[in-house]
């Protein structure tokens, strides 16, 4: 069977928005990092971002160049994303994940300003 293209297009074709998804993983909390990253998901519908440590590990992280909960949730804040989705726990963290979830969340809906 053949069916002119025009027919398939207006038939079977639907266009639709996308969505937008930025995805952020092995990077230290610094000025120029937090830049990058804001830029990079700024606006996107989903963010998909490292937290592997608890905010109250902070200086550990730094240490190991990784993010925070914190960090994490006021980056996706900063960005204007509409929502975070935090990975990468540490394995220290075996059993803490939704209070590591929370804590990315928490800063997230604080919105406060980036320390830089």
């Amino acid at each position: 069977m053949e069916v002119p293209l025009g027919r398939l297009k207006a038939e079977a074709l639907s266009l639709t928005a996308g969505q937008a998804i930025a995805y952020v993983v092995d990077a230290g909390f610094t000025a120029e990092n937090a830049a990058r990253i804001v830029d990079l998901a700024r606006g996107a519908d989903l963010l998909f971002i490292e937290a592997p440590f608890r905010a109250a590990d902070a200086e550990l992280a730094g240490a190991r160049r990784h993010l925070t909960t914190a960090q994490a949730g006021q980056l996706a804040a900063a960005a204007g994303v509409r929502r975070v989705v935090p990975f990468h726990f540490s394995p220290r963290y075996v059993g803490q994940e939704e209070a590591m979830r929370r804590e990315v969340e928490d800063a997230f809906l604080e919105g406060r300003p980036l320390p830089f």
